[in-house]
């Protein structure tokens, strides 16, 4: 008999929770279920949000629940209901029902306030013996020496039609009617993404090649998708970890671009059981950024190469199979 598995919400980080939401349900025998108590601004797929029996439903998945899944809050928040008959919830007044107390997980997903408010939330949650989750191996190094926090990654449906490889690795053409190869940056805090670094490196291989940046930003899920398969580079950033546009970037067949640091590699080996077979082009500066780029760009041989390795390595290793599994195992184990 499986579990059933509530995960709680703002705003979903990046569609993460949605992501891992489904992987449990197509992978597990446990029910897992989402709702997102703000409107995703980018489309991002969600479960319960803005429905008729939002109300209703909700307050039956708090009182069945065996185990409550937070991304970005904790059991002091308030859920409100815009409805004929208004009521707010506290979470916390659902975690014992019937004498049956709930298990409870947090999930750190490097949100501003998580990053600026280290201390402060590790410590209440090594005060409520909670188990914390980190997306990326930085958030795991941040909030360890509070409580106890272990790196578990998020993960893309690599199987879906949306991440599949293009059929094509032709130049794209630009306003202009001229074609040209297209790096691609998405771009959710320009003071964590490198915006200065991947501008310098771009127009340092322009002087010799066709290539455009091209900038994602405040745009809609679905048409940022969309642009992304158009790209033949993806850049991440240079931050010593990694976020979702690299495993997006990996799963559509592209070489990505991130500068990994010791511990994030160290991290990725051992969650995934691994050698270090990971795809990721990984300098460590503006020059080696400058060289990567180029040889990516003026060899379409090695871009290939590079992008089908992402894809071969994001179906037998990064799937969410795999990620689905290692999560059900994990609500087993608390």
């Amino acid at each position: 008999m499986g579990m059933l598995i509530f995960h709680v919400t703002t705003t979903d980080p990046a569609g993460a929770a949605y992501n891992l939401v489904q992987s449990v349900n197509q992978n597990t025998k446990h029910r897992a279920r989402l709702l997102t108590t703000v409107p995703n601004a980018y489309g991002h797929p969600t479960d319960i949000a803005e429905i008729p029996d939002y109300g209703d439903e909700v307050e039956e998945l708090l009182l069945s629940a065996d185990v409550i899944h937070f991304h970005k809050i904790n059991e002091d928040f308030e859920i409100a209901f815009n409805s004929k008959r208004p009521r707010r919830w506290r979470v916390k007044d659902f975690l014992t029902v019937n004498g049956k107390k709930k298990r409870v997980v947090y999930h750190v997903h490097g949100h501003p306030y998580e990053r600026a408010n280290v201390q402060e939330n590790g410590e209440l949650y090594k005060e409520r013996n909670a188990v914390v989750l980190c997306s990326t191996p930085d958030l795991q190094e941040m909030y360890s020496p509070y409580c106890n926090a272990r790196f578990f990654p998020n993960c893309v449906p690599v199987f879906d039609s949306k991440y599949l490889p293009r059929e094509t690795d032709k130049m794209a053409q630009d306003v202009n009617g001229e074609k040209r190869w297209i790096v691609s940056h998405t771009v959710s805090d320009r003071n964590l993404k490198n915006c200065d670094m991947i501008e310098k490196a771009v127009n340092y291989v322009a002087r010799t090649q066709p290539v455009n940046l091209m900038t994602i930003e405040n745009t809609p899920f679905k048409m940022a998708m969309v642009w992304k398969r158009i790209a033949h580079v993806v850049f991440d950033h240079m931050q010593g970890y990694y976020g979702l546009s690299s495993l997006e970037g990996m799963a559509m067949g592209k070489p990505v671009i991130a500068g990994l640091n010791d511990h994030t590699i160290k991290s990725i080996m051992e969650f995934f059981d691994i050698g270090d077979i990971m795809p990721w082009q990984r300098p460590r500066d503006q020059s080696g950024l400058n060289d990567c780029l180029m040889d990516l760009i003026a060899n379409p041989e090695l871009r290939r190469v590079m992008g089908a390795r992402g894809r071969e390595f994001m179906e037998g290793v990064w799937n969410e199979k795999f990620i689905g599994g290692k999560l059900g195992e994990l609500y087993e184990s608390l």
